[in-house]
């Protein structure tokens, strides 16, 4: 399932939602939209694939311009593959990330979320 948050004009992918770690586990798929930063913020913020789990109330519908949507829509996809490449893209798309994650590292290491590869299980 994905999510659309009306606020910050992004999409994620939804890894959970009933999870022991906050109710709504989460992968970033595209960052916020500034114009004069855009390109850097597809390498900073969504090539290192991060991780965020949160308590935030999920309202869907017009509430904000909240969308859940079980299909991610197809330029939303063609964007991806622009910016981050086929192989990134399909990982963000369809990897286990949730059952990789050591929520320990996750706790000490979380400032808004975390990079997958400093909370992956080793």
């Amino acid at each position: 399932m994905f999510h659309f948050s009306g606020y910050w004009q992004t999409w994620s992918r939804v890894l959970s939602e009933n999870h022991p770690q906050g109710p709504f586990v989460e992968v970033n798929l595209t960052p916020i939209p500034c114009s004069y930063i855009h390109a850097y913020t597809w390498k900073k913020e969504i090539a290192p694939i991060r991780i965020r789990a949160h308590c935030t109330p999920r309202y869907y519908g017009a509430l904000g311009g909240n969308k859940r949507a079980y299909v991610l829509p197809e330029n939303v996809k063609l964007e991806m593959i622009q910016n981050l490449g086929k192989e990134i893209t399909e990982r963000l798309l369809t990897e286990d990330f949730l059952s990789q994650i050591d929520w320990d590292l996750y706790r000490k290491v979380c400032n808004g979320g975390a990079n997958f590869e400093n909370i992956r299980r080793r």
